[in-house]
């Protein structure tokens, strides 16, 4: 089946900066094993390694039909797109303990390039639900999730399912910590500031808690029932302050339109 790639997406969403949610078009890293329209670029100067910027296509189902596995293709795990952040199986057969994260636990979802971390996404554990591949209907997900991530599973696996904690503007959640993908407002193809990545510093994040958070043997994982609610706020808090030196944080990406897939065709 190959690797996991993250893609350089432009999709319109929502972010938050400065404490305020904005709508806009938005540039960022995130993983997305669907088809996608992709545009070629020009030298990224350092800045990423990215060829190409893509826009994401409506989920569809292969030839092979309803009700039976898709074999060609990777899943999409976490997907940012549809509402809530989503993650169901990515690293849980070889690390049991993500299979039993409680609520507001933080999953860092990360790429490492010349042994420098990226941040992609920032989860925080919201919902979740125990399933079997072999009974993945039964999850409480949308047909567009399902067809992009679920229905890609091998058969007999026993996962959890996670749903992120959004970002609300209510007063009483004010304090309260959200899932994020950091994005840079979109402002031209020839703008390689847009394409860049967000690099985090983990140690920076450790020291700022004041204890190990983040180690080689939990990575990419701060667990709530290991560490403190106190702990992980401040895990977040600094990871939050990292990246809005450069970045927005894309908050709430829809699906794409099927009507795009056709006008496409």
């Amino acid at each position: 089946m190959g690797r996991h790639h993250r893609r350089l997406v432009k999709h319109a969403g929502s972010y938050v900066e400065n404490g305020i949610l904005q709508n806009g078009e938005l540039v960022f890293w995130t993983e997305w094993e669907g088809c996608t329209t992709a545009t070629k670029l020009k030298s990224a100067n350092g800045l990423c390694n990215a060829e190409y910027l893509h826009r994401v296509k409506y989920p569809v189902l292969s030839d092979v039909g309803r009700g039976e596995m898709i074999t060609c293709g990777q899943n999409t795990d976490p997907c940012v797109f549809g509402g809530s952040f989503k993650y169901s199986n990515c690293r849980q057969d070889n690390r049991p303990m993500l299979r039993n994260l409680q609520k507001g636990s933080l999953i860092a979802f990360m790429s490492m390039i010349h042994g420098v971390y990226y941040l992609d996404t920032l989860f925080v554990v919201g919902e979740s639900q125990k399933y079997s591949t072999d009974n993945a209907n039964k999850v409480d997900c949308s047909e567009e999730y399902r067809v992009l991530t679920l229905d890609r599973l091998a058969a007999h696996k026993s996962y959890t399912f996670y749903r992120g904690r959004n970002f609300s503007a209510t007063a009483e959640d004010n304090n309260a910590i959200y899932s994020f993908t950091p994005a840079k407002r979109y402002s031209g193809i020839g703008n390689q500031h847009d394409f860049e990545r967000c690099a985090l510093d983990v140690d920076a994040v450790n020291r700022a808690v004041g204890r190990d958070v983040f180690t080689n043997a939990n990575l990419p994982s701060i667990k709530k029932t290991e560490v403190t609610e106190v702990d992980i706020w401040h895990a977040w808090n600094a990871i939050v302050k990292q990246t809005s030196q450069k970045f927005v944080l894309g908050v709430h990406f829809d699906w794409p339109k099927a009507t795009d897939n056709i006008m496409e065709a």
